[in-house]
């Protein structure tokens, strides 16, 4: 590698270590060490083909030898011998065509190395003789049982030949060659068997008998790829029921790269190489290839800090295996692999020596030497350790095979293999292409085929669809790259994920459709079986009515009967009551009292015992449920449950008893019925003693538990209610005793009781009986109307049952009551069946009413949808088909390929093969609906349908996402989505990432990676490839050396705040990499809510309530439609009697009318807040224009980075500040204009100067734009000019330049002017040719930009179409008119930053977001910063500062640390000197979590490209630096000055001379933009020069007001001022003196100048008086003009002209840069295209080098000093030609695709695109200002010049600038 200065460091240490025989010792003390008695062997390639040339002063301490390549005879002779020996056994055909194979094999090899040089994209194209003796190395595998015939000697031969040297070459051209020079040869050679040999496939191996053990291996043909497939499927089948299954599909490219691969491990000492994008089943086919080898697989598996040093440690592990173990073993080691780059070290040393120098330790070496002693002497080696030491490193070499798996995407590999050349000289190398056809349909066949989904008729067609896609997205791929710049890389893996997500995606679509049909279909059957029910109803319930009323006659004579004896009865208990009233008086007196006692002490324990049982309803199953899950519970519940146990009589008392307990279904119910009476005293003992001991009271359980509150309460409750039933107990003996003394008034009593309670019993019966009577008779009261009239006449009824005769036969004591019952109860029961029979009639009607009626629309709605649904279910297979195509390839892409790849290519494909597809077809319809979209827009997602479409691809991929999100829309949608489940945050910089990933995935935690940049650590790879495994019971996936558990709610997420990340094809195949940059439709979607939200809040709620209600009712009708169909079809028997259901259908009937209407209104109301939000659009859409603009700054430069949120901010601020209007028009006008000067603020406190300008003019370009105002091809004019190289010689564009006053490229651009602007200015260069004196005296004026213009011209042309004539015409003036451009469109507040205030600075910040100073020369903001603090109560120990160094970093974060802690301010300075620690910075910046209030950050820091784009992003960025313009600059140092400032002085000259001394400060300032001829030197004139010199001022002049002195000391003000201060600065001879004159003749001669430029009379009559205050300088200050001449600062006006035109040259070159670079330029063809013209123009051009030794030769000895100028000037253009030429061959390389796009051939390309002189053309041609296309033709007069001196010699006239 070569440095920046040309030094190649570690040949030139070395050359060090031969020169002077040492180095030094890099300790502290830096000791020179001498390396003595060495003698040193050196090695090197050619230089040339990525090797640098190496410095000949190293090779001179050298003997050189050239090693040449052997000659023609001696290889024939070498390889020829190898043959002649192995073929000895063969048969004499063969034999004899030894001489002819190695003629042959050398003829190829020759071609090859001829016809396939290597390039950088073909890096690999090193052919030597390893090469050849490889090819003569396969066919020693031969064997005469096998290749008998010469034919099948010829085509192992050719096998040999192409495993060799065909399978690394990259394209099918070179392959072809390589093909056909073999095809050549075995024409020439052996013409006969020609056709036996070129027959394909070409397919050899010895794996026919790999399962076979007992068998030999032989080499052989396998013929052909069905004979190959079948052996390798046995294989795969073998292999699978060992291993972790792997789904191979042999499709015929997998046969021949598996073929490959077998072969390369089979032969001794073979490596392989195995090269192709990610996915390609380059590992895949490895495994198994080793399986059939009969090899292990060892790879290594990475961790967190996986180092070098575990490597080796895993090599160790390795060597073991293959010295000891003797195991043969293949080494896969993939570019994932290589966490170091030192890895690949240790990897070539293996491929070359076949081991790693210095693995083991001399410890470790001993013990295996101890080991292998025997096993090395039995194979002949000596007892020497070295000897038994070789013994084991050749046995390990034996047994390894190495397989690299590496990517060829950029230049990584080709660098590695250029730094490790082992990699390619020691390995076959097998290039993987991309999958041909024939394999894409195979799997894609092979995984569809047996799929029952797909109809046999489309089976075809949908695998022909996949194929199609699959290849379509490559070609998409590629424009993507033209266009945007952007990579997406489409990979097998990508293909297999596409087809099993079109399985899966269709199964589920299916299944869920099915599910649909079968609820719909059963809805539907049922509501068909209600209505046949109903119908039979109607039957039955005619001649129901007539057969009932016959019966209930019949039973009313049966009641009238017994009811008559019921009354007699009634009459003889009455009579018998009388008399045990009397008797029952004694009893009744003597224990009243004891009764009365008894009930009163129970009446009181009652309520509390009541009390409890309510307690215990209130409590539920979860509180009981709680207590149990309780491995240990509070000591106090466990207590009461024990109290419970001993109450129910438990014998075992214990905790888990009690668990048992309460686990019983019925535990609570229960307690509620426990027989309380039945507890005993012992048990009232123990529950007290236990209640005792447990010292709680009620409160305190309260807040311990609620169940153990509510049983403590029940347990109480019944204690005391024991007390009293043992206290009462006596008193109830006692009465006991006393109704036993009067037994016989008890009979009497019990006998009149019972009497009483049976004729009641008959009176309830007769009473329900005449209600059940009278209620059938409603029902039928249209059968028979007497019915009703009887059972409503109760009087009649009981009458005539008294006089009823039916049964008197019956005596009293025996047969009265019992008859008289059954013969009641007879007829109550056939009267209830009547009435059950009716209601159940009368329920059913009523139930099929309410079913049919209120389903009637749902069942027309149902009927409809169920076929919807039907066809749905047919228009899967192509609604899924692309689904699935979008789910899998399209997260890269931006809208517009989206779109135009889903919706024009293939759907219009799907429909060309007639597959079944939705019409319209609508990804959002199947893929999600209406209400996950509104909760994806409550949760914070845009609603644009980019977002949506990201909100899919992240929720319903089959990979994890990986969301490119510079605005951090997704990061805060998946913070918010995923809150509710816990989501975990990391990132790769966090020490402790793995140990939260680990428990995120054990526990089904949502887990988000934020900040990821362009690494992935390999450690999650296989967490991103959702690589889980184990099965049944357990599943696992390894992290790094641990295997985890894997939750399958587990999700991942990753972010990444890059705007355009370059990541690997690898990185593409593992995750759905998703395109989140925002869009300007979205982003001003976002805006109308902010706007909204903070204008009409009430409305903006409404719409976020209105979004979160319809969000919510559509779920709900979902979910009701969803209920009611589960209802009815998991209904049971007769449906009509289901109540539930019925009651259900009623519920949900009216929940979705109530619902639709809702929905409805809800639409409704959203047009209208839609209308009304609207109103509000113009000023989101400017907040939307305005951050694009802001954002496309950080192309100009890295530091210019503006995140969305401090946009928003901003945003949120100028609402706030804006002017507040009833009218709206009004309003909206007041937050365009404050926003925008808002933003035009912010933006400029954070840019340069010299962007400024830029950044209003292209704030002002794009409100154009989007106005529809400009066209892009006008803008592009006016950035570029006419760009074209040769310009055009053809009607009607050609015009010869009419005047020699216009600039030669002006007359071009002229010319293309009028033709893109036909419309304006297609006449112009006739005007301009006609009307000379005109045009002649406009272009000769002064100021251009204000005056009219010539002609017709003077009006009707825009001011940008004016802009583009002034190009045309005067560069030199384009500045001003930019400024009067913007000036004219947007107002002079935007040509007018503003001034840096640090009070303004502090209020803006906040203690999360770091203040970052971008310093310019001569800024030092840490004097400002001071004295900020000090008025803002931060000085002294508030705040600290520290400079940044090396060794700085650990005080740094302490400080941080320390300062967040306490609330101080830190300043840290010189930021860019530490630059790799800046990480940390950022880092500890996203830990911050609750700062002190006070605390800030201060940041100090040039402009640096490596700045860290989260600190920038967050923090509030400030540019020091003096402003552009004399009036800016005095304002800016006026606005530091105070009033106290100046009243410290009391001379009345004080203020006048503050004034003029910072004019003097801004004229010295200002003078530097007119570079050499303001200063020789641009000196850092700073604010800390001005304060110095006021406070000298202020020091004389007290002196001189003290002293009484009127005069001013002018001397020593001069000297001090103007010597010292501003002319000490100066260090040119010609810059002192102008400083000084400056200063001198400061008053009179500033009064002269100053007045001319303001057309005042003097300086003095405009500075006011000597007590003027500081208002009237700041008021002449604004008076004066926004630009001045540069008679101003003393220069002569045309010294404006190169600064004026350099800056236009400047802002030219930023605004091409800010333009987008798309793939089409104006012509019609691509961006990549029109480069390569030019680079093909430009070459064409390029003339011969000239042949300086010959010229130097042809001046002879006498030189004269102008041919030394001429020597001198040719070696130099010759460095250029040679530096145009090699760089346009490269570029065009790099646009074919053969080479990479390094960043040079990249600004290469886009200079010649833009018509720019390229940079590393620049550094070798002289400055100059011109175009390309100029440049060129003055390139073409230099040659002409050189030329002439050199043939003709010295020129009579010398052409200086040539």
């Amino acid at each position: 590698q070569v440095d920046t200065y040309g030094t190649q460091q570690p040949i030139a240490l070395l050359k060090l270590l031969l020169e002077k025989g040492g180095m030094y010792d890099r300790g502290k003390e830096l000791y020179y060490k001498y390396l003595r008695d060495l003698s040193y062997v050196a090695a090197m390639g050619k230089a040339g083909g990525g090797r640098n040339e190496v410095d000949p002063r190293f090779l001179s301490l050298f003997s050189v030898f050239n090693m040449t390549f052997p000659a023609q005879e001696s290889l024939l002779k070498i390889y020829n011998s190898i043959l002649h020996g192995h073929t000895i056994p063969f048969s004499e055909e063969i034999q004899g065509c030894v001489t002819k194979v190695t003629t042959s094999t050398l003829e190829l090899y020759k071609n090859i190395v001829n016809d396939l040089p290597p390039t950088p994209s073909k890096f690999h194209y090193i052919f030597n003789l390893r090469d050849l003796s490889r090819v003569y190395q396969g066919i020693c595998t031969s064997t005469p049982e096998r290749f008998p015939k010469l034919e099948n000697f010829i085509r192992l031969w050719r096998n040999e030949c192409l495993r060799v040297f065909h399978d690394r070459l990259i394209d099918q051209k070179d392959k072809t060659i390589v093909q056909v020079l073999i095809q050549k040869l075995v024409e020439e050679n052996f013409p006969k068997i020609e056709e036996f040999v070129s027959r394909d496939p070409c397919l050899f191996g010895d794996y026919r008998t790999a399962l076979q053990e007992s068998e030999p291996r032989l080499y052989e043909d396998v013929q052909d790829f069905d004979a190959a497939k079948a052996l390798f499927q046995e294989i795969l089948e073998e292999y699978n029921e060992d291993h972790t299954a792997m789904n191979l599909v042999l499709f015929e490219d997998a046969l021949d790269h598996l073929t490959r691969i077998h072969r390369i491990i089979r032969m001794d000492h073979g490596h392989s190489l195995l090269v192709g994008v990610g996915g390609s089943g380059k590992q895949s086919l490895t495994k198994l290839a080793s399986f059939s080898a009969g090899c292990d697989v060892f790879e290594i598996a990475l961790s967190r800090g996986y180092d070098e040093t575990a490597f080796r440690e895993d090599l160790k592990v390795l060597y073991n295996k293959l010295g000891i173990e003797n195991k043969k073993t293949v080494f896969l080691f993939t570019d994932s692999h290589v966490a170091e780059e030192g890895f690949l070290e240790l990897i070539n040393n293996m491929l070359t020596s076949g081991m790693v120098p210095a693995l083991f330790a001399d410890d470790e070496k001993e013990g295996i030497i101890g080991s292998m002693r025997d096993e090395a002497s039995k194979n002949g080696f000596g007892p020497a350790k070295e000897s038994i030491w070789q013994y084991f490193v050749s046995k390990c070499r034996d047994n390894l095979h190495i397989v690299l798996a590496m990517s060829p995407v950029g230049d990584q590999l080709r660098v590695r293999c250029r730094n490790f050349p082992g990699m390619v000289n020691n390995t076959v190398i097998d290039w993987f292409m991309p999958w041909p056809e024939q394999a894409l349909f195979a799997v894609a066949t092979s995984f569809l085929g047996e799929n029952q989904m797909i109809p046999e008729e489309h089976v075809d067609q949908v695998v022909g669809h996949i194929v199609f896609a699959h290849q379509s997205v490559g070609k998409y791929s590629e424009l993507f790259a033209q266009k945007l710049r952007r990579n997406n890389y489409v990979t097998p893996k990508n293909y297999l994920d596409f087809i099993n997500s079109y399985n899966s995606l269709l199964e589920k679509k299916d299944q869920e459709i099915l599910k649909m049909c079968e609820r719909l279909d059963g809805g539907l059957q049922k509501l068909s079986e209600a209505t046949e029910q109903l119908n039979e109803l109607n039957k039955k319930l005619a001649v129901a009515v007539t057969e009932k009323t016959e019966a209930c006659r019949t039973l009313l004579n049966d009641i009238t009967i017994k009811t008559q004896t019921a009354t007699e009865k009634k009459e003889l208990a009455s009579a018998k009551a009388t008399e045990i009233e009397e008797q029952n008086k004694v009893w009744k007196i003597n224990s009243t009292m004891e009764k009365k006692d008894a009930e009163e002490s129970l009446a009181e324990a009652m309520p509390a015992l009541e009390a409890a049982r309510l307690a215990l309803q209130d409590l539920d199953k979860s509180d009981v449920t709680e207590i149990r899950s309780f491995a240990k519970p509070p000591k106090a519940v466990q207590t009461i449950c024990e109290c419970i146990l001993v109450m129910k009589g438990y014998r075992e008392i214990s905790w888990k008893t009690a668990k048992a307990m309460m686990s019983e279904g019925n535990f609570l119910k229960s307690l509620m019925e426990m027989d309380v009476d039945g507890i005993g005293s012992n048990q009232i003992r123990t529950v007290k003693g236990f209640l005792k001991v447990l010292g709680v009271g009620l409160p305190e359980m309260k807040g311990i538990s609620t169940a153990g509150h509510g049983m403590m309460k029940f347990v109480e409750a019944v204690m005391g209610y024991c007390e009293v039933a043992r206290e009462i107990k006596p008193k109830r003996e006692k009465a006991r005793l006393l109704l036993k003394a009067d037994y016989d008034v008890a009979r009497l009593e019990r006998n009149y009781h019972q009497s009483k309670r049976e004729l009641d019993k008959i009176n309830k019966e007769l009473a329900a009986l005449s209600e059940e009577l009278n209620a059938l008779g409603l029902k039928y009261e249209q059968v028979d109307r007497w019915i009703v009239d009887l059972f409503y006449d109760r009087t009649n009824l009981v009458e005539y049952f008294y006089s009823s005769e039916h049964c008197k036969h019956c005596t009293y004591d025996q047969q009265i009551v019992p008859g008289f019952q059954r013969c009641l109860f007879q007829a109550i029961a056939e009267q209830r069946q009547l009435q059950e029979e009716a209601e159940i009639m009368e329920r059913r009607l009523r139930a099929a009413d309410k079913l049919i009626s209120g389903l009637g629309s749902e069942n027309v709605r149902w009927n409809i949808e169920l076929q919807e649904l039907k066809e749905r279910r047919v228009r899967l297979l192509g609604d899924c088909l692309i689904s699935s195509a979008f789910l899998s390839y399209e997260g890269a892409f931006s809208w517009e390929f989206r779109n135009s790849m889903v919706y024009e290519d293939w759907v219009k494909n799907v429909a060309q093969r007639k597959i079944p597809l939705s019409d319209p077809f609508r990804l959002e319809s199947l893929l999600t609906d209406e209400v996950e979209i509104s909760k994806w827009g409550s949760e914070g997602l845009p609603p644009d349908e980019l977002s949506i479409q990201n909100g899919i691809l992240t929720t319903r991929a089959s990979r994890f996402p990986l969301c490119i999100d510079p605005q951090e829309q997704a990061l805060s949608w998946i913070r918010k989505k995923e809150e509710k489940n816990n989501l975990k945050e990391s990132s790769f910089n966090s020490p402790d990432f793995l140990k939260q990933l680990e428990l995120a995935i054990k526990y089904g935690f949502p887990f988000l990676f934020k900040d990821v940049d362009e690494y992935i650590d390999p450690v999650i790879d296989n967490v991103l490839e959702k690589d889980v495994k184990g099965g049944q019971g357990r599943e696992f996936v390894v992290l790094g050396d641990k295997e985890v558990d894997y939750d399958s709610n587990f999700k991942l997420y990753l972010t990444s705040k890059l705007s355009n990340p370059r990541y690997s094809p690898a990185v593409f195949g593992k995750a759905m990499i998703i395109n989140y940059t925002v869009t300007l439709k979205g982003l001003e979607d976002q805006l109308l809510s902010v706007i909204v939200k903070f204008e009409r809040k009430e409305l903006e709620e409404q719409r976020e309530r209105l979004i979160q209600e319809t969000s919510e009712n559509k779920k709900l009708l979902k979910d009701l439609e969803d209920s009611l169909l589960r209802e009815l079809a998991t209904s049971k028997g007769n449906m009509l009697d289901n109540t539930e259901l019925i009651e259900t259908l009623d519920e949900t009937k009216s929940k979705a009318t109530e619902v639709t209407e809702k929905l409805a209104m809800a639409a409704k109301t959203s047009a209208d807040i839609d209308k009304l939000r609207d109103g509000y659009r113009p000023a989101a859409r400017r907040g939307a224009i305005l951050f694009f603009v802001l954002s496309e700054m950080a192309v100009i430069n890295n530091m210019y980075q503006f995140s969305l949120a401090s946009f928003l901010g901003v945003f949120d601020f100028s609402l706030r500040k804006s002017l507040p209007d009833s009218i709206l028009h009004k309003r909206l006008k007041n937050i365009i204009d404050t926003l925008t000067h808002n933003i035009y603020n912010y933006a400029c406190t954070g840019l340069f100067e010299k962007h400024k300008l830029l950044f209003s003019f292209q704030m002002t370009i794009k409100l154009e734009q989007d106005q529809g105002h400009t066209a892009q091809e006008e803008l592009d004019f006016f950035y570029k000019g006419n760009i074209a190289l040769e310009k055009s010689r053809q009607a009607p564009f050609f015009r010869k330049k009419p005047h020699d006053w216009i600039p030669d490229q002006g007359w071009q651009d002229i010319v293309e002017l009028a033709r893109i602007l036909p419309d304006v200015y297609q006449s112009l260069p006739d005007d301009v040719q006609r009307q000379e004196e005109a045009w002649k005296n406009w272009y000769d004026h002064d100021t251009p930009e204000i005056i009219p213009i010539p002609g017709k011209y003077k009006e009707g042309v825009s001011d940008f179409h004016k802009l583009c004539l002034l190009r045309c015409f005067r560069i030199d003036r384009v500045i001003r008119a930019i400024t009067n451009y913007v000036i004219t469109k947007v107002g002079e507040l935007y040509v007018q930053p503003p001034i840096i205030s640090f009070e303004s600075i502090y209020e803006q910040s906040s203690p999360v977001s770091p203040i970052v100073f971008i310093l310019s020369p001569g800024s030092d903001p840490a004097s400002d910063l001071m004295k900020l603090a000090e008025r803002s109560g931060f000085g002294g120990n508030r705040l600290k500062f520290l400079a940044m160094g090396q060794g700085q970093e650990k005080v740094a974060l302490q400080l941080l640390e320390t300062a967040i802690a306490r609330g101080q301010w830190l300043m840290l300075q010189n930021c860019h000197l530490l630059v790799k620690w800046l990480k940390e910075l950022e880092k500890a910046l996203e830990r911050i979590q609750k700062p002190h209030p006070d605390f800030r950050l201060w940041l100090t820091t040039e402009s640096i490209p490596e700045f860290p784009i989260g600190i920038l992003q967050r923090s509030l960025k400030v540019v020091t630096e003096p402003p552009n313009g004399l009036k800016l600059n005095l304002r800016n140092t006026y606005h530091k000055i105070t009033a106290t400032m100046l009243g410290e002085c009391p001379h009345p000259a004080y203020r006048s001379l503050v004034f003029v001394l910072s004019f003097f400060h801004a004229v010295v300032q200002e003078r530097r933009k007119y570079g050499k001829i303001g200063w020789n030197i641009s000196y850092d004139f700073n604010e800390s020069d001005h304060t110095v010199c006021m406070d000298i001022l202020k020091t004389y002049l007290i002196k001189a007001h003290e002293l009484g002195d009127e005069k001013i000391p002018w001397g020593s003000l001069k000297y001090l001022i103007g010597e010292v201060m501003y002319g000490g600065r100066a260090i040119d001879n010609f810059d002192r003196p102008s400083a000084h004159y400056l200063h001198g003749g400061l008053v009179q001669w500033y009064i002269r100048i100053f007045a001319r430029d303001i057309k005042m009379i003097n300086l003095y009559s405009r500075i006011p008086e000597d007590e003027g205050n500081k208002d009237s300088y700041v008021e002449l200050i604004e008076g004066l003009p926004l630009t001045n001449t540069p008679e101003v600062f003393g220069l002569h006006p045309n010294a404006e002209i190169g600064y004026y035109t350099q800056a236009a040259r400047n802002i030219w070159e930023n605004l091409v840069d800010l333009q987008p670079q798309t793939g089409d330029s104006g012509g019609g063809i691509s961006r990549d295209d029109f480069i390569n013209n030019v680079a093909k123009d430009i070459q064409n051009k390029i003339p011969a080098l000239f042949e300086l030794d010959k010229i130097h030769r042809e001046f002879g000895g006498t030189v004269s000093p102008t041919s030394v100028v001429l020597l001198q000037e040719l070696e130099r253009w010759n460095k250029l030609i040679e530096r145009m030429a090699k760089s346009l061959v490269e570029l065009q390389r790099a646009l074919a695709g053969e080479v990479g796009m390094s960043n040079e051939l990249d600004d290469l390309a886009k200079a010649l695109f833009n018509g720019q002189i390229p940079t590393i053309w620049r550094k070798l041609a002289p400055d100059t200002l011109k175009s390309l296309g100029n440049w060129m033709e003055h390139f073409k007069k230099r040659f002409d010049q050189y030329t002439f001196w050199v043939v003709e010699g010295e020129p009579a006239v010398m052409w200086l600038s040539g």
